[in-house]
């Protein structure tokens, strides 16, 4: 058998492969490996930025812990309204508050409102700040874009490191923000982070 054979016998053995790719604009591509050949298609085009659009100004907050607050990026470009609120500390995911005095402690953490993003890094830095807030008599806001799945996101996270299972968690924050939705992959991320919890820390 010459060598060409051999490799074209080899090639014909090569199992097909499917892959879904989803683009930060919310389209999503289907890459097949056929024969050695990568074809891609356009499975849904879908004009998102990444996160649920916040069509109406949003400006209520809604107090979860005393140290703790939510609501939208609507909040922040008031800042009378932040200080009304005794906030300290602002929060940003994925959404970078913009113009903000010193006088508030901010931190901005990178995160698409994607499935797919992987959301226990946000997580770890999340809880590490609002901690710090705690520590020093601070209250924070957390704030995405319209309030939706990110920052509803974090603080279920927060909520189930102090104690509570998933299931409280969500219905204890759906309780004080009523429109909180997280996409379906933070909720099976959440979940996941939950039983981790539980292993690290059996009762």
């Amino acid at each position: 058998m010459s060598l060409l054979e051999a490799i074209l016998q080899k090639k014909q053995r090569l199992r097909s492969s499917e892959t879904l790719v989803t683009l930060p604009s919310g389209q999503i591509y289907r890459e097949t490996l056929l024969d050695g050949i990568t074809t891609v298609s356009l499975v849904q085009n879908v004009s998102s930025p990444g996160y649920v659009v916040d069509t109406k100004p949003d400006f209520s907050v809604s107090h979860i812990l005393t140290h703790l607050c939510m609501g939208s990026q609507d909040v922040v470009q008031d800042q009378a309204l932040l200080l009304q609120h005794k906030i300290t500390h602002v929060l940003s995911i994925g959404v970078p508050a913009v113009g903000l005095v010193a006088e508030f402690e901010t931190l901005f953490i990178e995160a698409l409102d994607l499935p797919e993003t992987d959301l226990i890094p946000v997580l770890e830095k999340s809880i590490a700040f609002i901690d710090h807030a705690r520590d020093v008599q601070g209250r924070v806001f957390v704030h995405c874009n319209a309030g939706v799945s990110r920052s509803a996101s974090v603080i279920i996270g927060y909520l189930i490191k102090e104690g509570m299972s998933f299931i409280h968690a969500y219905q204890y924050l759906k309780e004080r923000r009523k429109v909180v939705n997280p996409n379906e992959g933070f909720i099976s991320q959440l979940k996941k982070y939950e039983a981790t919890l539980k292993k690290q820390n059996p009762i």
